[in-house]
């Protein structure tokens, strides 16, 4: 590579920014609604290695998987107690609880498993204790 276009060569993105747009595939409805990144991830980031891939997109999966985990499990400990929440209260515990497990999630990440997450919930018949 030649001094000037070595100046002007792309940089690799972050491990934060590959996880980032990986999380965010893996949240996508419609088509590719709960399907693997993998392809995704290598037509995206062509540079990564297969087992690079399957790393990323594991660690996505577990992040989708935890997000409605943690949401629809607080929710029904919280629905047996006969008791209530507010929206903001538990939009702050969510994210506290999920940014300590995955301190790679962006805000727009998180307000988006959130969303999806209070989906399933509603679906669950759960969201009534959010006030």
């Amino acid at each position: 590579m030649g001094l000037i276009s070595g100046l002007f060569a792309k940089a690799h993105p972050s491990r934060e920014k590959i996880l980032n747009k990986g999380f965010k595939m893996a949240m996508e409805f419609g088509e590719n609604w709960l399907q693997p990144v993998n392809s995704r991830l290598k037509d995206k980031f062509g540079f990564l290695s297969d087992e690079e891939i399957t790393l990323y997109s594991s660690i996505c999966k577990d992040a989708l998987d935890d997000s409605s985990s943690f949401i629809i499990g607080r929710l029904t400990e919280i629905a047996d107690e006969c008791e209530t929440i507010k929206d903001s209260e538990f939009k702050e515990e969510f994210e506290r609880y999920f940014l300590q497990k995955f301190n790679w999630v962006n805000k727009s990440n998180i307000k988006r498993a959130y969303s999806q997450g209070m989906y399933y919930s509603w679906r669950e018949g759960l969201t009534s204790v959010v006030k």
